[in-house]
């Protein structure tokens, strides 16, 4: 009982990370070398906008992509390579497929 509380009491603790479209882009270009599932999403499924095979329908929604992973037999190379927030961040990314890289400022001469 006291454990169950204590993990309660630290979840409620600890803020929620927020989902990173960037980091959603670069694991979808390259899930290949960053996940070592040997493939990455833009393989099968193209550039966004447009991507092919539904993938809009997991914009901002995790769970998609997590069912997709479970019950899609040309997606099982990402079974169990890929953490919660990699699916939250993948989501972002394919919700705001137009997120930008941040670009440093240079002062001129």
């Amino acid at each position: 009982m006291r454990s169950a509380i204590a993990a309660f009491a630290l979840c409620v603790a600890l803020p929620a990370q927020a989902a990173d479209a960037l980091r959603g882009k670069r694991l979808y270009l390259d899930a290949a070398r960053i996940a070592g599932s040997g493939v990455s999403c833009v393989d099968c499924h193209g550039g966004l906008p447009g991507g092919a095979f539904g993938i809009g329908r997991a914009a901002n929604d995790p769970a998609v992509i997590e069912r997709a992973i479970n019950s899609i037999a040309a997606m099982a190379p990402f079974r169990g390579r890929l953490a919660a927030i990699d699916l939250a961040d993948l989501a972002a990314f394919i919700g705001n497929p137009a997120v930008r890289v941040p670009t440093r400022a240079f002062r001129q001469r």
